[in-house]
């Protein structure tokens, strides 16, 4: 890797007093840090290169292939439109990672230098209990209401990474079988054994192309984050207690940052990672990919949980979008929120069944358990089993006609 002090310099405009040339693997890139002010500052560096993974012997068709690299290019598109906003952003109470340099090197090497959120300030977690789901809710909010009706160009549409364009080696006609996989070897699924069961997700099957489609043809009303899970995330660390949401006042200039002010209030993250980021109709897709894989199991398991959630979102939406001095009518509405909710569930389970999740068993869901930042119904069974039942309901009341 041909990084030096000089070069990253270079990039941000300042001297750097020492590079670290420890490269490790993540999240199909390759990351170093760079020190900066004395020490009292560190930059995250990550780079990215199809050719890099190719060598390192990562096997993929060319269809996913040219996914990955579009991803790539995707999250230096959406950094360089982030930069004039973000100081906006936070303010409007959605704080992202801060880019400092984004390029595609010669060789088709795809860079970003951004802050460095591992330190003492922050803190990752594994999952969100109500009210830090209920904080990345009011991010999600608020971000989606920051960019209504002025979605960046150049991004994925829609956002999201189990888009069915996104996921060309994904076996969608093996949705039934997973299902009945799931029933045979998970105790809490003989109860959704049933034929009508079976039934309503051949029908699925059949559906899924139109399905994803229509999503893909929406006029894109807002941008999606497209991954928020807990491994793209960080909370402030406390010492501001986690209930109370309190925390100090910041001038009304002053955004929030990790490099050079107070962090936002403890229960509001700031996120990271936006290779699948783009365009939809709604924000909903963020908002269910995350409820059912990023919130303990006993916060979504709870009797009109998804309500609460779906109207502490709805609140901070609309809250932002009145600072704008947007009315966006009935697409703000409770009944519209939970439509498309339920839409956007079922688009995401009809990838993650046949991509994520087949061929569980209780030991694999054990052996998940011990991995960070992996999706809740990856690891639960109760919350697997939840989902799907809750998808069975949507597709019944949908009453998918026969092709």
């Amino acid at each position: 890797m041909d990084l030096d002090e000089r070069k990253v310099g270079a990039w941000v405009g300042e001297e750097v007093g020492h590079l670290s040339l420890t490269f490790r693997d993540f999240e199909q890139c390759q990351t170093a840090t760079a020190v900066l002010d004395g020490g009292r500052r560190t930059l995250f560096i990550k780079r990215a290169s199809v050719s890099w993974l190719r060598a390192s012997g990562v096997e993929k068709t060319p269809d996913a292939w040219e996914v990955s690299t579009r991803s790539f290019c995707t999250e230096l598109t959406l950094f360089k439109s982030l930069s004039p906003h973000l100081e906006s952003i936070s303010r409007a109470g959605a704080p992202c990672v801060r880019c400092f340099h984004a390029e595609e090197e010669a060789g088709g090497v795809y860079t970003s230098v951004l802050e460095n959120l591992v330190n003492e300030n922050w803190e990752e977690v594994g999952r969100c209990g109500r009210l830090r789901a209920e904080g990345v809710l009011a991010w999600l909010g608020a971000f989606h209401a920051y960019w209504w009706g002025r979605v960046p160009e150049g991004l994925f549409c829609p956002g999201g990474w189990w888009r069915m364009e996104l996921k060309p080696t994904v076996d969608y006609s093996s949705i039934p079988s997973v299902f009945l996989s799931h029933c045979t070897a998970l105790a809490s699924f003989r109860e959704l054994d049933t034929p009508k069961n079976h039934k309503l997700l051949k029908a699925l099957t059949r559906h899924c192309t139109r399905l994803h489609s229509e999503a893909a043809c929406t006029l894109p009303n807002t941008l999606l984050h497209g991954d928020v899970k807990t491994s793209n995330m960080v909370f402030p660390r406390p010492p501001w207690p986690v209930e109370t949401n309190a925390a100090p006042t910041l001038p009304p200039d002053k955004p929030p940052s990790p490099l050079d002010g107070p962090p936002p209030p403890p229960a509001i993250p700031t996120l990271f990672d936006f290779q699948w980021a783009g365009g939809a109709g709604s924000g909903l897709a963020d908002v269910a990919y995350f409820l059912v894989g990023g919130v303990e199991k006993q916060d979504i398991l709870t009797p009109g949980s998804i309500d609460g959630f779906l109207t502490v979102y709805r609140s901070a939406l609309l809250k932002g979008l009145a600072a704008r001095g947007l009315d966006v009518g009935v697409k703000g509405s409770p009944e519209c929120i939970r439509e498309d909710f339920e839409r956007e569930l079922v688009l995401y389970f009809s990838t993650a069944l046949p991509c994520l999740l087949s061929g569980l068993t209780p030991e694999k869901l054990a052996k998940n358990k011990e991995k960070y930042g992996w999706l809740t119904h990856e690891q639960e069974e109760s919350v697997l089993q939840w989902l799907t039942q809750y998808v069975l309901r949507i597709l019944e009341r949908w009453d998918l006609p026969e092709i």
